[in-house]
């Protein structure tokens, strides 16, 4: 089929997608597939796969083994959950497919195609978002700063000394800048970037180490700060270096946030078996998607369960992501997703709530370093 003929195929297989529930629907989609990567092939490109989203068609691929969590939950994301499942047991399609171009996870970034998956999984509701291309003014930036543990002593290159950490606080206090949490930046992006101040900094921990509460939380308290924490379920409560329950609940009064960073702290694109070394892949039962939503789906319910709050963002174990990872998370209803991309954010009508990027904070970023990036 030359390239004249495969256009002219693949827009009427547009029609047959647009139809909705149409007959054939679901051939229509496997022949579209099939149809773009030979156009694609045929112009040299590379495209995205859209194959994946066909595994959300499927109830068994994503059903949640209620064993892997203690008890049926009563968080609303267990209810989100739940009606996704009977939607496609029922037959209902569980994504909106507005044409080809918004089943790519690469489209979503722009503001009016994310509103799509958020108002259909009541991520967020109509009157709190306003299009940021329509409020003037500068665009607020953002330095998301990626910290691991704090001690005094340590050869971890993910470990600074409580004395580092203050001075980087303090200069962030001397400077002017407002400490926010990722939830308030995913609300001023809703907003176009209003009621943010032109200089702000969201400080992250990942993991769940003790140094957290022990060291930088009662900094961050002397100089008015606050923090979102990532967490992976696992190491809650576990003894040795990780923070307790309690200990969550105490910095959430204090305002602190809570994210999710999975259940196990795996490579979530790993889908073969582990071997030994390296990152683990997804833990649970079944295949790999079932895997996957475990992970994601799991953890955000353990810690709604346990601390009694919404889990809006998730941070990526390794920094590991690909396109399905990205439509798995927002289908497990995360409204942010943090990389470990080095940059900071611009609010405004591009920025992309899921590929946030991160500074990362070692032992050898000196405050020179440190302040640069801020400016960036």
């Amino acid at each position: 089929m030359n390239r004249v003929a495969l256009t002219a195929h693949l827009a009427v297989l547009l029609l047959i997608l647009a139809a909705g529930g149409a007959p054939g629907r679901d051939e229509a989609v496997m022949e579209f597939i099939e149809a773009d990567a030979e156009l694609a092939r045929a112009d040299g490109e590379l495209r995205f796969d859209l194959s994946s989203l066909l595994d959300y068609r499927v109830p068994g691929r994503y059903t949640i083994d209620e064993s892997l969590r203690n008890d049926v939950s009563t968080a609303a994301s267990v209810r989100q959950w739940e009606e996704l499942r009977r939607s496609v047991a029922a037959g209902r399609d569980p994504l909106k497919w507005e044409s080809p171009g918004l089943e790519t996870v690469a489209d979503y970034h722009p503001y009016a195609m994310m509103g799509v998956p958020r108002l259909l999984y009541g991520v967020a509701h109509p009157d709190e978002w306003i299009d940021p291309a329509l409020v003037d003014g500068p665009r607020p930036r953002v330095s998301i700063l990626m910290y691991h543990d704090i001690r005094p002593t340590s050869s971890y290159s993910t470990v600074i000394t409580p004395g580092q950490f203050e001075r980087q606080v303090r200069y962030l206090s001397e400077h002017g800048y407002t400490f926010i949490t990722i939830s308030e930046l995913l609300d001023a992006i809703y907003s176009g970037g209003r009621g943010l101040p032109e200089r702000c900094v969201a400080l992250t921990f990942d993991d769940g180490w003790s140094g957290v509460y022990r060291y930088a939380y009662p900094i961050l308290r002397r100089y008015g700060g606050t923090a979102t924490i990532y967490v992976y379920t696992n190491y809650v409560d576990a003894g040795g270096r990780s923070i307790s329950w309690a200990q969550y609940k105490e910095m959430l009064a204090a305002g602190f946030e809570i994210g999710s960073h999975t259940v196990s702290h795996c490579d979530l694109t790993e889908r073969e078996s582990w071997d030994g070394s390296g990152p683990k892949p997804p833990s649970g039962r079944g295949g790999y998607t079932d895997r996957l939503m475990h992970e994601l789906v799991d953890s955000k319910l353990i810690l709604e369960e346990k601390l009694n709050i919404e889990v809006r963002s998730l941070a990526l174990p390794y920094g590991a992501y690909d396109s399905y990872v990205l439509k798995s998370a927002l289908l497990a209803g995360y409204e942010g997703v943090l990389t470990i991309i080095p940059a900071n954010t611009y609010v405004d009508a591009d920025t992309n709530e899921l590929e946030l990027r991160r500074w990362n904070v070692t032992p050898s970023t000196s405050l020179g370093t440190f302040a640069a990036r801020l400016e960036r």
